[in-house]
């Protein structure tokens, strides 16, 4: 009926198949059944109900990757992308859905871009459902992993709408929004712009209300932005940022440890901060000398790198010898790792 229905019939072939597509079987059948063209042809000039329906097959399909070399043979991503532009609150939510997951494959990106994707999915996280502006947010965190993308991104006005996310989002829409955030503050421009829109604040009260994966996520956009000397301002001035990084670097997940000594790094480079640092949050010294003790490899190296920083002030040696400083970084160096090509902001 997909091939030769009428609109009606269509439609209720599309429903009937996104009823049973969240079955993994029932997707590699419908694959070997070359279900994909007519799905893709329903959501091009099918009825509202039915586009919305095929989208919602299409989504799921795209939820494995080894359906994706089927999926780009069937040109799925332009008619999605329409559909993000014009069709029903559902239909742009299910289509956002599938291009979050195209998006994950590197090959699907260029398309994706080039469809003219961008702007409706920032539009979507204004005006989109919970589970609409999630996935928008996802295919825009996706897409936000290249430089040329990053720029584009931006350009649309999507640093504004995820931070406004992170303000009134649901937990998974604020954790995602975070991760956004995080691959686009890796361009220089975009670390100025976060901070004048007040991603900053945003990020910080995140990192110390949010969930455990928030606070990473937050945590790894803090530690980019802070590579800019204006930020580090901005993140030494804003109230708790200090303490919960230092708390993220004794309590978070291996990521966020690492990241929490990364933005703590970064601030001890700029002399301004290094005391500042340790002011704010004294059991700082103790939490990198625990990582550098106990972290990944990317943790004891920027927990090490910190601890330099620190050092590097008179008032803080003591402090940091009396931790155990010394011993660690010894320990750290006979482990043949290498720190001193990492060491600097």
């Amino acid at each position: 009926m997909l091939r030769t229905g009428d609109t009606e019939a269509k439609m209720e072939a599309a429903r009937t198949l996104h009823n049973i597509s969240c079955n993994r079987d029932h997707l590699v059948l419908m694959v070997l059944a070359w279900a994909v063209e007519p799905l893709v042809e329903v959501v091009r000039t099918g009825s509202d109900t039915g586009k919305t329906a095929a989208a919602g097959v299409l989504r799921n399909l795209a939820e494995h990757n080894d359906h994706h070399a089927e999926m780009s043979r069937a040109k799925v991503i332009v008619p999605l992308v329409e559909l993000l532009q014009t069709g029903s609150t559902e239909g742009k939510t299910e289509a956002a859905g599938a291009l979050q997951h195209m998006s994950m494959n590197d090959d699907n990106e260029l398309a994706i871009m080039d469809a003219g994707a961008i702007k409706p999915l920032v539009d979507l996280l204004h005006s989109g459902s919970s589970e609409g502006q999630c996935a928008a947010a996802g295919t825009l965190r996706n897409l936000a992993t290249t430089d040329a993308n990053q720029v584009a991104v931006a350009k649309e006005g999507a640093i504004a709408a995820l931070i406004a996310l992170l303000k009134t989002g649901d937990v998974e829409a604020v954790t995602i929004s975070a991760g956004a955030l995080r691959n686009l503050s890796a361009d220089d421009e975009n670390k100025v712009t976060v901070a004048k829109e007040g991603g900053i604040e945003a990020l910080v009260e995140l990192l110390r209300t949010g969930s455990p994966d928030a606070q990473t996520a937050s945590a790894e956009a803090l530690s980019n932005l802070s590579a800019d000397d204006d930020n580090q301002n901005t993140m030494v001035s804003a109230p708790g940022c200090v303490e919960a990084l230092v708390e993220l670097m004794r309590t978070g997940n291996e990521r966020g440890r690492t990241a929490a000594a990364g933005a703590i790094w970064n601030l001890s480079a700029n002399s301004k901060h290094d005391n500042t640092v340790v002011e704010r949050a004294p059991d700082c010294v103790s939490a990198l000398v625990e990582l550098v003790q106990t972290g990944s490899a990317d943790g004891r190296i920027l927990a090490a790198g910190a601890l330099c920083n620190i050092s590097s002030n008179t008032i803080n040696q003591k402090a940091v010898a009396s931790a155990g400083g010394v011993e660690a970084l010894t320990e750290l160096l006979q482990t043949g790792i290498v720190v001193s090509q990492t060491l600097g902001k």
